[in-house]
């Protein structure tokens, strides 16, 4: 009886083995019928090991060295079809276009991996022939013009006809980058097209000759290497003082070492994007955009670096020794990057105007990174070079992966998620309002408020037009989050900006400043944060601490102008108005004459809280010359506080409204052909017209802005 189990598990052992068997010797017979179906040429070339054909296709570069002549990295361009010609896997942009997994994250490169004598990370299959002598068939070789025994080395290309027990699992949902749902079913032979491109003995000595010449080229100012080596005569130590000649403020060469004891991690510390133009040596290349038209791209992501922070032509940025504070392992920087690989692929940024050149639409608005060097969770190139950078200070950086991904990189990855969110008619109902609060407070609180503004507004807009009885709908919103791969042994490139400390800019300066704007009615001082409703809350009690603290009664009013925030605007209030009302208990809701008004408007880019507004300098506008669609030119200007009947632009923006929410009226300025502009030409022009004037004063506004900080 004891011996019962092992026997039953000896039994089920040998079964399995048997069936495994069977099953590779049917998958052979099967895989070699199909062969001498389709391909009958290649039958002969069948390799004993591994049981799988092989097609030459390109015999390589015979003067190299094979890969199986010492153990080596190789990179190998790569695309997996099974039997039928479907794509599964695939390192190739038309490939993967073809397949329908093509995104604009995706970094379409040659995989790099270890060859060394036993197998870790690649398909056994292509492992065995980059390995191994392959055997060819006489006739076939002869034809070809290839010698029967054939090695693999750079320059190689071959197909593979592989039987699955040299393929493993070949399945999944996240796969190479947008390649979802790819699936090669089990025990089914795979096709793989290999073309080997490079061997590489020492990765790390490769990588670091990668990243010396990158920065030594003319065209990207040179390299200086420092180094506090005693026992070398040549060595110089990076000087402290930043008024010594040698300090990286005044030598020639533009990239120099981040310190004199990190090796291979540079800093270009005079970087600006208005002037300077990196060169990548071995650009990165696609036949789809953004990466089809190189150059031009670049300089796009130039100009937006430049229009999204130094907007004000006279105030340009200044360069590294116009700033002071430098951030040190205890500051926080808030830091603004674009990544890049040196062939120029940008990996990451948080940057939305290059978000949008790169990936077109984005779904997720950047934000701002916020990184403190002593709580470093982030490459170690950030850790040796931000605390030495100053705050107002653009900076690039190259390292090497050893302070950057690490030896085995990122691997690329594709995973979705789905949120949903349910609303309801239900809340559009005034008339449940107003009766809810006849029962708290009484028929004769409410009843001329019900009068006077249920039926006068409520009732003519908001019912009429929005209420359709009691109802409710759920929306799901499924979202994609592609991982971009950053191979092994890979460098990484960083341009930086370090935004300015907090206290630098003197907001009461800037106020008197924009008050001071003609033509601007009225504007407020704000608080922007994420949109999340942790982070307004928090904003809304501890930024209007001194104006709640002395009010007695308060309300909150929200616009939301991005639709795709979950909360609705009577829920943001509900949400703001219970957050203060318990940390100030002393405070209580006044809906018709508070003392405090509460605003919270969701935008774009983020969350604004602020309270009351600041009165600007108002009137009349100045004068701005148009060129009108019907071809004639004149002199136009807003007149404040006079109502327009124009509540959108020509291409259907809604317009400006002043502080009492009325869009203020466009005027022709008098001309010999005042009087026919303004009744010919006027009713057509005034929305576009509106638009442009409204873009010339929020430009004003930020140049004012600008000065008054950097003062």
């Amino acid at each position: 009886m004891l011996c019962l189990p092992a026997l039953v598990l000896l039994l089920a052992a040998s079964c399995a083995k048997e069936a495994s068997e069977s099953y590779d010797k049917f998958e052979t017979l099967a895989l070699g019928a199909w062969m001498e179906k389709y391909h009958p040429e290649l039958v002969n070339n069948l390799q004993e090991e591994g049981g799988y054909y092989v097609d030459v296709l390109d015999a390589g570069d015979m003067e190299a060295k094979p890969i199986n002549d010492t153990i080596c990295w190789v990179k190998f361009d790569f695309s997996g079809r099974d039997l039928a010609g479907n794509i599964i896997l695939t390192r190739r942009a038309t490939d993967a276009k073809l397949a329908g997994s093509y995104t604009k994250y995706t970094h379409y490169v040659p995989y790099y991996r270890y060859c060394g004598e036993f197998n870790t990370s690649m398909i056994e299959g292509s492992h065995l022939a980059m390995r191994n002598t392959l055997h060819l068939d006489p006739a076939y070789a002869a034809a070809r013009g290839l010698d029967a025994e054939l090695q693999l080395r750079p320059g190689s290309k071959v197909t593979l006809y592989l039987p699955s027990r040299v393929v493993g699992g070949v399945s999944g949902t996240g796969g190479y980058e947008g390649q979802t749902d790819y699936t090669l079913s089990s025990g089914k032979p795979f096709i793989i097209t290999m073309e080997i491109c490079e061997t590489i003995k020492n990765p790390l000595e490769a990588e670091g000759t990668q990243v010396d010449d990158f920065c030594k080229l003319a065209a990207n100012g040179g390299l200086r290497i420092y180094s506090n080596d005693e026992e070398d005569a040549e060595s110089v130590p990076m000087p402290a003082d930043p008024d010594d000649e040698l300090h990286p403020y005044h030598v020639a060469e533009r990239w120099v070492s981040v310190n004199d004891t990190i090796p291979q991690v540079y800093v270009n510390l005079r970087y600006n994007p208005a002037t300077d133009r990196i060169t990548y040596p071995n650009p990165y290349s696609s036949p789809y955009e953004p990466y089809n038209a190189f150059e031009a791209t670049q300089e796009k992501v130039r100009k937006a670096l430049v229009e999204r922070f130094h907007p004000d032509e006279e105030s340009p940025y200044g360069g590294v020794e116009s700033l002071t504070d430098s951030v040190k392992l205890d500051g926080t920087a808030k830091m603004w990057y674009v990544e890049r690989l040196l062939d120029g692929f940008i990996v990451d940024t948080n940057i939305d105007e290059v978000k949008e050149i790169i990936y077109g639409d984005v779904a997720k608005k950047g934000s701002v990174e916020e990184y403190t060097p002593n709580d470093n969770q982030r490459p170690g190139a950030w850790y040796y070079s931000i605390p030495n950078l100053r705050y107002g200070q653009w900076a690039a950086v190259i390292t090497t992966s050893t302070y950057g991904y690490g030896a085995t990189g990122v691997s690329g990855t594709t995973s979705s998620s789905s949120s949903s969110s349910s609303s309801s008619n239900y809340y559009y109902d005034y008339l449940n309002y107003y009766n809810y609060y006849n029962n708290y407070y009484g028929n004769s609180y409410y009843n001329s408020y019900y009068n006077n503004y249920y039926y006068n507004y409520y009732n003519s807009y908001y019912y009429n037009n929005y209420y359709y009885g009691d109802s409710s709908s759920t929306t799901t919103t499924t979202t994609t989050t592609i991982t971009t791969e950053v191979p092994p042994y890979t460098p990484v490139l960083y341009e930086f900006y370090i935004e300015p400390q907090d206290d630098a800019a003197d907001l009461d300066e800037a106020c008197d400043r924009v008050s001071r704007v003609f033509g601007l009615s009225a504007f407020s001082r704000a608080r922007m944060v994420p949109k999340e409703m942790e982070a307004i809350r928090e904003a809304a009690a501890s930024y209007l601490k001194p104006a709640l603290t002395q009010a007695r009664t308060f309300k909150v009013e929200a616009r939301r102008s991005d639709k795709e925030f979950p909360l609705k605007s009577p829920d943001i209030c509900a949400d703001v108005g219970g957050c203060l009302l318990e940390a100030y208990p002393h405070l209580r809701v006044d809906v018709h004459q508070p003392d405090v008004v509460v605003m919270v408007e969701i935008r774009d880019f983020g969350a604004y809280v602020h309270a009351a507004q600041l009165p600007g300098a108002g009137g009349m506008s100045k004068g701005f010359l148009v060129k009108f669609s019907s071809g004639h030119v004149g002199m136009v200007q807003r007149r404040i506080g006079s109502k327009s009947s124009h509540t959108r632009t020509a291409k259907g923006y809604k317009r400006w409204t002043n502080a009492k929410g009325n869009v203020e009226k466009l005027v022709t300025m008098g001309s010999p052909s005042a009087t026919a502009m303004h009744h010919t030409i006027w009713p057509e022009v005034e929305p576009s017209v509106e638009e442009y004037l409204q873009e010339r004063l929020q430009a004003q506004v930020e140049r004012v802005l600008a000065r008054a900080g950097k003062k």
